[in-house]
């Protein structure tokens, strides 16, 4: 093997190493996210899945196959999940997501277990502190508008009715 060949071979090594370390830091800012929330309100960490990551993506896959990178259809999948899209221009990440379906806690009365008023979505929240859910996974996909597709799934999911979250 050549020096060519050597130099050739440890570049594109670099390249997946520093590629599966985006995605690791990545993951980790997403479930990092869900747990600091779920600490809060003293319900179990949640733990990472791939299964879940994988119905992610081929959702947000779709989505923007379908030119449709809005927060219209829900999956009918049977998982639990909260979507999002970043405006086009900037560079959207998995804690910008998740940080903004936990601002939506200062809507959650828990005391009547509603959201105050009714017409804010709160539920965004309520799944990622769900008590009894405990697995995650998120995807993202960049839009043709140079939007920005982010969805997390929940097993099991939350959100049940008449129940609370915690």
């Amino acid at each position: 093997m050549g020096v060519e060949s050597i130099v050739c071979s440890f570049v594109v090594l670099l390249a997946l190493l520093a590629h599966e370390a985006s995605a690791q830091q990545g993951n980790e800012s997403y479930l990092a996210g869900h747990n600091e929330a779920r600490s809060l309100v003293g319900v179990p960490a949640m733990v990472w899945d791939a299964s879940l990551v994988a119905y992610a993506q081929r959702y947000a896959n779709a989505q923007r196959a379908a030119n449709s990178c809005r927060l219209l259809q829900p999956s009918n999948g049977p998982y639990g999940e909260n979507k999002f899209w970043g405006s086009p221009g900037k560079r959207w990440s998995g804690e910008d997501a998740v940080s903004s379906w936990v601002a939506l806690r200062k809507f959650y009365n828990a005391r009547s277990n509603t959201c105050v008023p009714s017409s804010q979505p709160c539920g965004v929240y309520t799944q990622i502190v769900w008590r009894n859910t405990s697995s995650l996974g998120c995807a993202s996909s960049v839009c043709p508008d140079n939007s920005t597709f982010i969805m997390c799934s929940y097993n099991p999911p939350g959100n049940i009715r008449g129940q609370a979250p915690f």
